[in-house]
């Protein structure tokens, strides 16, 4: 059996990569800024963590190097998402990370 886990990786850590794959053209990490604005950053890699889950890699790490309440992923078709929560457009990503952080 082929093993994907990083060398010297704990592979009982839930947030071990086990493999990547790259990402398509045009998908983002958006960060929902106080103002109403977005700022976005290229994804170019998903990670597949231990326990399946995909978590979006940029230039500066996974999830662009920080984790916070107002990021999400935008899709090339628009729609966003992250973790259990998806939207059908940027807007409504931004409005429902504003809400959450005010």
């Amino acid at each position: 059996m082929t093993s994907y886990v990083m060398k010297d990786a704990n592979p009982d850590d839930f947030d071990t990569i086990y493999a990547t794959h790259p990402a398509l053209p045009d998908t983002y990490i958006g960060y929902a800024l106080d103002d109403g604005t977005l700022h976005r950053v290229p994804v170019v890699l998903w990670a597949v963590l231990s326990n399946g889950s995909p978590e979006p890699i940029s230039m500066d790490g996974v999830w662009g190097g920080t984790s916070q309440d107002n990021n999400f992923v935008i899709f090339p078709d628009g729609h966003c998402a992250r973790y259990e929560q998806c939207w059908d457009t940027i807007e409504e990503a931004i409005a429902a990370l504003r809400k959450k952080s005010a």
